[in-house]
This record gives C-alpha cells, sequence and structure tokens, in this order.
C-alpha cells in the first residue's frame, strides 16, 4: 500500500485574545497502493499544546480505501509565540514499514494583516 494524506500539514494563526482555541481538524489518509495498509497513530506535542485524535488510533486500509481522522487541538492562556506537535503514522504494507508525519503549527501573533494573493492570467 501507499499513503496518500490530505492535508499534509496543519497550520493555524490566532490573535492572543481569541484564546481559548478549541478546533477539529479532519486529516484524509487514502491507500493509493496495490495493497493492504495498516497504519498506526501517534501524537506528539508538549504543553501547553494540546492535541487529541477521536478516530481509532490504528487500522488496516484497504487498496482504494480511505478514513477521516479527526486531529482536535486546544491552546489557551498564552502569549504570543508559535507552538508545534506533530499527527505520526506508522504503516506496513507488504513487509515495508514507513513513517509519515503530519506536523502541526499553531501561532499566536500580536497583529494579523491580510496577505492577498496576486490574480493569475489565463491564457
Amino acid at each position: 500500500g501507499e499513503l496518500g494524506l490530505v492535508p499534509g500539514a496543519i497550520t493555524a494563526v490566532y490573535l492572543p485574545g481569541q484564546q481559548p482555541i478549541e478546533k477539529t481538524e479532519t486529516i484524509v489518509l487514502k491507500n493509493s497502493g496495490t495493497a493492504a495498509l495498516a497504519y498506526t497513530l501517534t501524537l506528539q506535542t508538549s504543553q501547553p499544546l494540546s492535541l487529541t485524535l477521536v478516530s481509532p488510533l490504528t487500522g488496516t486500509l484497504e487498496p482504494g480505501a480511505e478514513t477521516a481522522v479527526a486531529l482536535g487541538y486546544k491552546l489557551a492562556g498564552q502569549s504570543s509565540g508559535s507552538f508545534a506537535g506533530l499527527l505520526r503514522i506508522d504503516t506496513s504494507s507488504n513487509n515495508v514499514d514507513t513513517v509519515y508525519t503530519v506536523p502541526v503549527s499553531i501561532y499566536l501573533w500580536e497583529e494579523i494583516n491580510q496577505t492577498f494573493l496576486p490574480v493569475a492570467n489565463r491564457p
């Protein structure tokens, strides 16, 4: 099996006054290979950022199958700064073990300026 992840990272920016922050993001795991893919989910984080998983921590995806993983994060009572965690996905298929990671980055900034993307010209 071969694992595909959408999204491959979670990044969010907040103002300190928006705390407490509690949000859940969905990450889709998809087996795009031709063999079954077993997976195990683990979280790596440190206080004050709290990460949680609502989904089962282990499972098997048949070829072409996908599953949604609910990854929650919480942050409260912090001044500005950056806070990081990680969703680790260990997979095994046909005796090949692979590790995938989804970084979680939460930023608290005193001021947030909007950024506008340039408009692409159509041919």
